[in-house]
């Protein structure tokens, strides 16, 4: 039997959402489809959830401000936090020097107080719906009960999750059954999130820990195979396995592999898409992301 929607649900799910096509650039040079899904992946410390949050600002901008181009996206978003790592001080801080920089390049313009940012800050992060997850279990149960705040807000246009693996070692040690009830939790998971961003045209982005490194002989496997390819370069460890299963690997669109190289005690971040081979460096300031 089919479930009837009110005018508004019908509204917000065929209306025109926000595109995120342009939330970076840099990142993603070819742009962020409606429904496209994105992996970020990478060991602890490469940047994921800094790249997330850099994300999540350019959306929660408007374009405009005053008579300041913010070049913000003016979409609302998800995120759900299942690291618990979530820091809204962080976001708030990108927020105000992002906002600041570009108030001080205007020198002609009439700059606004401090406290009027602030006030604009605080209506920016309205735009920000956080959900707070600590169990696989919970986190499919929050996917379903989410699909009513989308369906009611067609402003929404993406999901963001950090990170889709955390619960991976809690399931399998509770289950003892080598990983099987994991993927069937994972399964789940994805039939959720693919029926909301198909349906919602919705863009879904996702940290995964690089947990486990591909062993030489998974690139001949077919579909067990990992997504990243045989290494091109002696010492590349930015090949890992895929562990989450075959559904979550084929629910991907791409993969944004991200890596940390420490010179001279400077750390510098490189991002690659491994479909492309698109690949950009950046370090990571109070400011946030900065482009090389």
């Amino acid at each position: 039997m089919s479930r009837s929607e009110s005018g508004a649900q019908l509204l917000a799910r065929l209306g025109s959402r926000p595109s995120l096509e342009k939330v970076e650039p840099k990142l993603f040079p070819n742009g962020l489809s409606p429904g496209e899904v994105v992996e970020l992946f990478g060991a602890e410390g490469t940047g994921k959830s800094e790249v997330l949050l850099h994300c999540i600002a350019k959306c929660i901008l408007p374009p405009e401000w005053l008579t300041f181009d913010l070049g913000g996206l003016g979409s609302k978003v998800i995120f759900i936090d299942t690291d618990y790592k979530f820091s809204i001080l962080r976001l708030v801080i990108l927020l105000e020097k992002k906002i600041t920089d570009i108030v001080n390049t205007e020198v002609d313009e009439t700059k606004p107080s401090s406290d009027e940012i602030e006030v604009f800050i605080t209506k920016c992060l309205k735009s920000l719906y956080l959900v707070r997850c600590n169990s696989s279990h919970q986190l499919l149960c929050t996917l379903h009960s989410l699909e009513t705040n989308i369906a009611a807000d067609s402003d929404i246009a993406g999901i963001m999750i950090d990170s889709i693996s955390a619960f991976y070692w809690i399931d399998r040690c509770n289950h003892g059954d080598g990983g099987s009830a994991h993927e069937k939790n994972m399964n789940k998971i994805v039939d959720i999130l693919q029926t909301i961003a198909k349906k919602y045209n919705l863009v879904v982005m996702a940290t995964k820990a690089a947990v486990f490194k591909a062993k030489l002989r998974d690139f001949d496997k077919g579909d067990n195979a990992s997504p990243f390819g045989e290494s091109k370069h002696k010492g590349d460890t930015s090949n890992f396995s895929e562990y989450l299963g075959k559904v979550w690997n084929k629910f991907v669109g791409e993969w944004l592999i991200l890596e940390k190289d420490v010179t001279g005690g400077k750390s510098i971040f490189t991002s690659r898409q491994k479909m492309s081979g698109h690949s950009v460096c950046f370090t990571i300031s109070e400011s946030g992301l900065q482009f090389e």
